[in-house]
């Protein structure tokens, strides 16, 4: 869940007496959110309640996944019907001040529920302490203030800029994801090549990809092309087939496949190859990460819920946690980005811990943006590099000097790759 206010919103949150009831789990979410002010999603889901009442004014109730539901009241106006799905970040009504009362200024009335009872409904004994971006707010309890102020990290999808092999040489091509849809590759030209990307080597790839929250490469035939995926909001994963970069189409709609279901929160899902065999798995990250085995291609279900592997746990902030091969052993590595990125070394599909705390080390430093970090394979020695991209549009890769080497990326041993691509 996230704050229900725009991205980089500072929200000063409290709980009190009037909410003794819920066991201080209600907050208020006072200005700077002033009246007018666009009242968000938290999560993904559908919305069960949509209407206006005299105490609350026009309040909102969305279910999520897993049995969760968040509650958004004093509202001036609701944007939102009963039964629409939604998305993180969309704009459900704006702030109000129907919520005045004693309190002397307008606020946002916010709940978090838990279906406890497992009836498929949400009820006001069911209250949760409310968790934002990865963090329990337990405001009257365990030492933390009665009132605290936070920045909201619900930030519009990224993903416009994505690194994959397209032509299969082993170097991944950077493609960049138009508002429009359009999928553009750019070669990747060598290490040593005066510009490694290049704008007149590039080619227009796939067409009616206009959300790249929900698009994906990843090779799950084991030819060393990356397929491109699509997460759609019904849970579905199709994946369209890589014909080459000297096809006509490089990734033709006919030429696809559904190869997987039940995946209907996409910041939740990654490709990464954890059993060293050339196809990529698919992978769930929210606290525990959960592997689904490629099965290939030609199977009934390229990915089969039975076929799955607890491969990591306490990874419970998804936007922060990448997959590469780090070492260079043809299996990826589980990465953290928050400033330091620390690696945790993949032990086999077969090992007891696939990822084990105690093999692991800081990689990099300096890397405090999720959202503008990607690791790719630009000079093809096996081994991912890292790459930040600048708010001006720049595009640096700090190469991969090994895993037993004392800094691992390397500032000096870096090289701007590309420019004029946002996150």
């Amino acid at each position: 869940m996230q704050l229900p206010f725009a991205c980089g919103k500072e929200v000063r949150m409290e709980t009190g007496p009037t909410h003794a009831r819920a066991m201080s789990k209600i907050l208020d979410m006072y200005n700077p959110p002033l009246r007018g002010e666009p009242v968000l999603a938290s999560h993904d889901g559908r919305v069960i309640r949509s209407l206006f009442d005299n105490g609350l004014g026009h309040n909102v109730v969305v279910q999520h996944s897993s049995g969760y539901y968040s509650l958004y009241a004093h509202l001036l106006d609701r944007r939102v019907s009963v039964g629409q799905n939604v998305t993180q970040g969309q704009l459900l009504g704006h702030l109000g001040d129907s919520g005045e009362g004693g309190h002397g200024v307008n606020h946002l009335h916010y709940e978090q529920h838990y279906d406890y009872d497992g009836d498929g409904w949400d009820y006001l004994n069911e209250w949760v302490y409310p968790v934002f971006n990865g963090v329990e707010y337990r405001l009257s309890e365990g030492g933390q203030p009665y009132s605290t102020r936070v920045i909201s990290n619900n930030c519009p999808a990224t993903g416009r800029t994505q690194f994959a092999d397209i032509d299969g040489d082993g170097r991944d091509e950077i493609l960049s994801i138009a508002a429009n849809g359009d999928v553009t590759a750019y070669r990747n030209r060598g290490w040593d090549a005066a510009k490694v990307y290049d704008g007149p080597d590039s080619r227009l790839v796939a067409q009616g990809f206009s959300d790249p929250a929900r698009v994906r490469f990843a090779d799950i035939d084991g030819d060393g092309r990356d397929e491109i995926l699509s997460i759609a909001a019904n849970g579905d994963v199709t994946a369209y087939r890589n014909q080459g970069w000297a096809a006509a189409k490089v990734y033709d709609g006919p030429n696809s496949k559904l190869v997987a279901q039940g995946f209907s929160t996409p910041q939740h899902v990654k490709f990464a190859d954890i059993d060293g065999d050339g196809r990529d798995e698919i992978l769930t990250v929210n606290g525990d990460v959960v592997a689904y085995r490629n099965l290939g291609w030609d199977a009934p279900k390229v990915y089969d819920g039975s076929n799955s592997k607890l491969v990591a746990q306490g990874f419970s902030t998804p936007q922060h946690v990448k997959f590469a091969d780090i070492d260079g052993d043809g299996r990826d590595e589980i990465l953290t980005v928050n400033g330091d990125v620390t690696a945790y070394r993949n032990l086999g599909w077969t090992a007891a811990k696939v990822y084990d705390g105690p093999a692991s080390k800081v990689v990099a430093q300096g890397f405090s943006v999720p959202a503008r970090t990607h690791f790719a394979e630009i000079n093809g020695d096996g081994r991912a590099e890292i790459l930040s991209i600048g708010a001006n549009g720049d595009v640096v890769a700090y190469r991969n000097l090994g895993w037993d080497a004392p800094k691992v990326y390397d500032g000096p041993d870096s090289k701007l790759v590309a420019q004029g691509f946002t996150e």
